[in-house]
């Protein structure tokens, strides 16, 4: 049995636990008049009355092409001095697996809080292969890296098999903030151009919304079973550079997310 079977099997028909209702309800959201004045300050405005997030100043931003993120990010964690967090939606053992375990399991033993949360879907505990459980969360947690899995799945229940995070974060001293479409597989390790890869961009950023991006891998952690972080992983903002920029959390429900306003407020500008 492939993934996808596996995954149908556990995802409930259409008509079951009101999913039906859910497949109706997508016709009629989002689909009234909408149009934005010219300007980035109606764009942002826009964002804020869709999202609550507005564009802010004072952000050094750096777009990172495919695989070239993990170079990047390899270094500031290897830098960190306080704290590394990591939220992914898929982690799967193989070769870059193995540099960022060697990066977070440094940084842990000499003293630096990393902390760790992977969506059990995409890093394939659906499968119970085990993989994920012993060459990299068994390695990690015996040097001082907490690992936490966002909503477990348990049962044939909608609302956690459809309600996943993908949301890409790291976050090294509550200072440096990277998002963007990475997992850590070997897929996005390339240059995106060959058949067996992935395509994507990625952002870095420093400046006051890491620590927007800090609270929203809290909130994954508190909700993954972790505690609260302290409040010197949220030091407090600086400005870092030219650009303007908002952070917009979204995980997965059975509502409209964030990322889908975003989309609309994107897509008209």
């Amino acid at each position: 049995m492939d993934e996808m079977q596996e995954l149908e099997a556990l995802i409930p028909k259409p008509g079951a636990l009101g999913f039906s209702g859910s497949v109706e309800r997508a016709r009629h959201e989002m689909h009234g008049p909408f149009s934005l004045p010219p300007g980035p300050e109606a764009f942002s405005f826009a964002l804020y009355q869709s999202t609550g997030v507005g564009l802010i100043p004072g952000h050094a931003l750096e777009l990172l092409e495919n695989g070239a993120v993990f170079e990047r990010m390899l270094a500031d964690i290897r830098a960190a001095q306080s704290s590394v967090h990591v939220l992914v939606y898929i982690w799967r053992p193989c070769a870059l697996s193995d540099r960022v375990v060697e990066a977070l399991v440094e940084r842990a033993r000499a003293g630096v809080a990393c902390r760790v949360v992977v969506d059990p879907v995409g890093s394939e505990e659906i499968r119970g292969d085990r993989d994920f459980d012993q060459k990299v969360e068994k390695v990690l947690t015996d040097a001082g890296v907490e690992v936490h899995y966002f909503r477990l799945l348990a049962g044939k229940v909608l609302g956690r098999l459809l309600g996943r995070s993908h949301q890409k974060l790291v976050i090294v001293d509550g200072r440096i903030g990277y998002t963007g479409g990475f997992g850590i597989w070997k897929v996005w390790e390339g240059d995106g151009l060959k058949p067996d890869e992935w395509r994507d961009t990625h952002s870095r950023v420093e400046g006051p919304e890491v620590r927007r991006m800090q609270l929203s891998f809290s909130r994954h952690w508190q909700e993954s079973g972790g505690g609260l972080i302290p409040p010197s992983a949220f030091p407090e903002a600086e400005p870092a550079g030219p650009c303007a920029a908002g952070f917009i959390d979204s995980a997965g429900k059975l509502g409209l997310t964030d990322a889908e306003r975003w989309t609309r407020c994107r897509s008209t500008s």
